[in-house]
């Protein structure tokens, strides 16, 4: 199958760590008036079957989208879903993710369309739509992976290995063979992603801005996944010639180091319009509040079948984060919603 290998194991496959102790401490969130003991709620949104599902995307209204196993031990039946209203839900015949939803609820993904190449979609009022591809200049298969969405249903991603761009029906590239991927648009169609020189890129009125590495050093790896209305972006970058990678939010021309809740490494998702980022450090969910990269393992309401929050990928403007966890009772990797408590 047609896909990204590096893409794939920077969203899967990172390794579990020891027990987190899970206690209370105090946090306001964004544009969220500051909750009474600063504890979320913790919803395991399930599977549809298999042992195994992520959520990757919230939009304001709490709609959940993501990617789940429906047949135990066989990632070919990895199929994208909508978690809404306590029901998760497959929008595909055919194996694939889902990766971002914007406000009016529109869904974006790809799938794996016979005979296997990935093409992006857009979901809306229960009809999935193929966004089909560009083709290259090689005799290779036709393909696109979609990653973003934003509130005017522009969707961006990936074709013929070009950062691409979908809008009501038409697909075109940056005319720059230099960006690689686009992961993320903001609603003033700011776009970041990666360039083929390896590192994060932001681009806005027409003009393609490499945005380096935390150390400035040429060599290493950045990548930017997200940017918000006010054009901070989030990702990460290569540290001490690519030996460690730390989180980064870019904002005014200055990349700034989150660092790391362990000393370890640590990789940026998602942001929302309040500045909160959510990622992962040392095996961990953070987020990333007013200076402060906090363990949300910390932040949980005691007494769930929850044993570990791993990835967050997504936070909407009300506080809520989305991403997968360990679960107990039955044991397993599945996606979680976790919602501030009033």
């Amino acid at each position: 199958m047609l896909i990204d290998q590096r893409a794939r194991r920077l969203l899967l496959s990172f390794p579990r760590m020891g027990i987190v102790i899970i206690f209370c401490i105090f946090l306001k969130i964004g544009l969220v008036s500051a909750f009474s003991e600063g504890l979320y709620t913790v919803t395991d949104l399930g599977t549809l079957g298999g042992e195994i599902s992520t959520a990757y995307a919230i939009n304001n209204s709490g709609t959940v989208v993501g990617v789940s196993r429906m047949t135990p031990n066989d990632w070919t039946t990895d199929f994208p879903f909508v978690y809404s209203n306590g029901v998760m839900t497959a929008i595909s015949p055919y194996p694939g993710w889902a990766t971002g939803i914007n406000s009016a609820g529109q869904i974006t993904g790809y799938t794996y369309i016979p005979p296997g190449s990935p093409h992006g979609f857009l979901y809306e009022n229960g009809t999935l739509k193929d966004i089909g591809g560009l083709r290259g200049s090689s005799s290779g298969p036709v393909y696109s992976l979609a990653y973003g969405i934003n509130a005017a249903g522009v969707i961006v991603g990936q074709t013929r290995n070009e950062a691409m761009i979908y809008y009501q029906g038409d697909m075109s590239t940056f005319s720059r063979r230099a960006a690689l991927y686009a992961y993320g648009i903001n609603d003033s169609n700011a776009i970041v992603g990666m360039l083929e020189s390896d590192h994060a890129f932001v681009f806005q009125n027409n003009r393609l801005l490499d945005i380096g590495t935390l150390d400035g050093d040429k060599i290493e790896v950045s990548v930017a996944y997200a940017i918000n209305s006010s054009g901070q972006a989030v990702g990460y970058s290569g540290m001490a010639g690519n030996s460690t990678q730390h989180a980064f939010l870019y904002q005014n021309g200055v990349m700034r180091d989150l660092g790391t809740l362990r000393g370890g490494y640590s990789i940026a998702r998602g942001i929302n319009n309040a500045g909160d980022v959510v990622g992962e450090s040392d095996g961990t969910a953070f987020l990333y509040h007013n200076g402060v990269m906090i363990d949300l393992n910390t932040l949980v309401q005691p007494g769930t079948n929850l044993f570990r929050l791993e990835m967050a990928f997504g936070i909407n403007d009300l506080g809520q984060i989305v991403g997968r966890g360990w679960f107990l009772n039955p044991s397993g990797d599945r996606p979680f919603l976790l919602t501030p408590m009033p």
